[in-house]
């Protein structure tokens, strides 16, 4: 007799994945807008220099900058090992054509295990993207106050 209750934890992986997927899409907008935000930030310098060369607040924004590039460039890295969802193939050969085809109600059982897996491997990833987000804000505050400084003297 099938069990009905497989659906509904298939249901909560499905969504609990789709939300994470949603969540590094907007990490990685984030990211993308403070690393031009800095970009943007310390080009205002160019406007201050003169034949003097470069000054300490000037090196420090160029430095803060480039570890804001860097940070940035690891979160929106493309990446292999991020997992999301099923291949139809492998669906059809382990789950229903296999050599041992599992009913419905139990497929949806091992897809949401699955699923789960997913999400926990995909979960550390994250977590360390929002670190380094976190990184790459302060990194981008320092800047702006390392560029307010340049232009002010």
């Amino acid at each position: 007799m099938p069990d009905h209750r497989y659906s509904i934890a298939y249901q909560e992986a499905l969504r609990a994945i789709s939300d994470q997927q949603k969540a590094l899409d907007v990490l990685q907008s984030r990211a993308s807008a403070v690393a031009s935000a800095g970009a943007v930030v310390t080009g205002l310098i160019g406007f201050g220099a003169g034949d003097q060369g470069p000054r300490i607040f000037g090196v420090l924004a160029i430095i803060c900058l480039l570890a804001i590039v860097c940070l940035i460039g690891v979160i929106i890295w493309p990446r292999k090992e991020w997992r999301f969802n099923f291949l139809a193939s492998s669906l059809q050969w382990n789950y229903i054509e296999g050599p041992n085809p599992l009913r419905e109600d139990l497929m949806k059982r091992d897809l949401a295990l699955h699923l789960e897996g997913y999400f926990k491997a995909n979960a550390r990833h994250l977590d360390t993207f929002g670190v380094l987000l976190s990184a790459a804000i302060v990194l981008l505050l320092i800047d702006v106050s390392a560029v307010l400084f340049e232009i002010w003297r």
